[in-house]
């Protein structure tokens, strides 16, 4: 297995070397493809989460002997566009995990104005019989392979990396994508401690739109601590988990929110408390509680939107989740359901 990610970094690399047009993006896109009980966490939990999509870390892929398979639906933004993704995750052996993740986006209902005419000043003539309606789509695929690199002495740590790729369709357009992730964790399990680190795209993510342009977008790192301790006499587990915002590249714009203003603003970056601040407000916080193996009830921040859900396991083998954020434009809702063995 390690022989088939060392050729795909290799194929990343040389993509690279391709000649022609280039321009930098921020792959905000792959944020979408996360599963309820993550989105419900505020995105926050790359120590614990194991699945096959893109949000996770793949590190975690050998840190626990269950197997799952998911499905996933979610509207975005009041169903303005929606996601549908299948995530499988397994234990091989005692010290790996593979896993696997496709996801559909699809964006509807695009108008466009072409046709439209215009004043003399340049000005379009709004006609609604003159509108015409396109789409958007990408597809999304991952592979995820962990190890446990290290068990002893109440400390263990794994590392993983997933392959990606994707296919994206614009109205006139189409490209073709890959890259690679690369993550670790460091876990004390007689504390329920974990501490981690995930590195998106660590060969920078590659848009192949023809021979004379294509996207590169660079790699961004964000660092996680996590806690799980089951608590007998309240009948449950409690889970929390952070995660920071990316600390080298696309995030690193950095805002805080102006409690008198009630909106973001950007921070002065001279000025160290603001930065300090800053950094704590785009983190990712989560807290779930874990009712008897049978009922979660999960919550979630970040940026000044807060996310909250549940789910249910049944015969310890089916699982229902859902949840729902919040956010300036509309609310987002997620629901899976998954078997695990």
């Amino acid at each position: 297995m390690y022989r088939y990610f060392l050729f795909a970094i290799l194929i990343c690399a040389a993509a690279h070397t391709v000649r022609g047009e280039r321009a930098r993006y921020s792959n905000a896109n792959r944020d979408v493809f996360v599963l309820p009980e993550n989105a419900a966490l505020g995105g926050a939990d790359i120590c614990f989460a194991r699945d096959g999509v893109l949000h996770s870390n793949p590190a975690a892929a050998p840190l626990d002997s269950l197997n799952k398979a998911t499905l996933s639906y979610a509207g975005f933004y009041a169903n303005t566009f929606s996601t549908s993704m299948a995530s499988y995750m397994s234990r091989v052996g005692k010290n790996a995990g593979i896993g696997a993740g496709v996801g559909y986006l699809y964006v509807p209902d695009i108008i466009v104005t072409t046709s439209l005419d215009v004043t003399g000043d340049g000005d379009p003539i709004w006609d609604p019989e003159k509108l015409s309606y396109t789409s958007f789509s990408e597809i999304a695929f991952s592979i995820v392979y962990g190890q446990r690199i290290l068990e002893r002495r109440g400390i263990e740590v794994s590392a993983g990396a997933r392959l990606h790729g994707m296919r994206r369709r614009l109205p006139d357009d189409l490209g073709y994508g890959i890259g690679v992730d690369a993550g670790a964790v460091l876990g004390l399990p007689r504390r329920g401690l974990r501490f981690s680190l995930l590195v998106d795209d660590i060969t920078t993510n590659y848009i192949y739109w023809g021979s004379s342009y294509k996207d590169i977008s660079l790699p961004r790192a964000r660092l996680g601590a996590g806690w799980r301790k089951e608590i007998p006499y309240l009948y449950g587990a409690f889970t929390v988990v952070y995660a920071t915002p990316d600390v080298i590249s696309d995030e690193r714009v950095w805002v805080r929110w102006n409690v008198e203003d009630e909106k973001q603003v950007l921070v002065e970056e001279d000025n160290a408390e603001d930065l300090v601040w800053s950094f704590l407000y785009q983190g990712r916080y989560g807290l779930e509680y874990f009712i008897r193996n049978t009922v979660a009830l999960r919550a979630g921040f970040t940026r000044g939107r807060f996310a909250f859900g549940g789910g249910l396991r049944l015969f310890s083998a089916l699982s229902v989740d859902f949840s729902y954020a919040l956010s300036e434009l509309d609310g987002t809702y997620y629901v899976s359901t998954g078997y695990l063995w």
